[in-house]
């Protein structure tokens, strides 16, 4: 027998809570209902409209921070010198800082290192001028930028370590 469930799981409400700030930050936020509604992520009548409520309620500090941060968002091709075979393209620059952001409650170790490791890049190559930033559900965590040669250390540093993994 089929039920209907009154709760969305953790993946379905991080998934719900994702689009609703991509919609609140594009200013398509009633689109972005209207695609979970389509989607029938959402319990049927008043349980999902709760759940969607809920999530809104608990979303939107995080787009009103993020929103003091949004520029124009820029796209750069990072190349660093040969010995460090590093190159690629960073991504969320915005207002000269790298921004990020997660909809869960808080950032855990994956995201606060990817951030460090595209600072490290963006910093070696010149391309940030103020500090980084990742927003989650509770706090911003902010890394300042630092000098070039010090961040091309370091990503050499995390290279030859990772180089090391993949020879053992």
């Amino acid at each position: 027998e089929d039920s209907e469930p009154l709760a969305l799981d953790a993946l379905e409400l991080h998934r719900l809570k994702d689009e609703l700030l991509r919609g609140m930050l594009g200013g398509g936020e009633e689109r972005a209902i209207q695609r979970v509604h389509a989607s029938g992520i959402l319990p049927l009548g008043t349980a999902g409209e709760a759940v969607l409520q809920k999530a809104r309620d608990q979303t939107l500090p995080l787009a009103e921070r993020l929103r003091h941060d949004l520029g124009t968002h820029v796209a750069v091709s990072v190349e660093l010198p040969p010995e460090l075979p590093v190159a690629g393209v960073l991504d969320g620059i915005r207002g000269g800082r790298l921004l990020a952001w997660t909809v869960s409650g808080e950032a855990k170790g994956r995201h606060l290192l990817d951030l460090w490791i595209r600072h490290l890049a963006g910093c070696a190559a010149g391309v940030l001028e103020a500090p980084s930033r990742l927003h989650d559900m509770k706090r911003t965590h902010t890394i300042a930028p630092i000098p070039a040669a010090s961040a091309f250390a370091s990503l050499a540093e995390l290279v030859a370590l990772r180089e090391e993994e993949d020879a053992a």
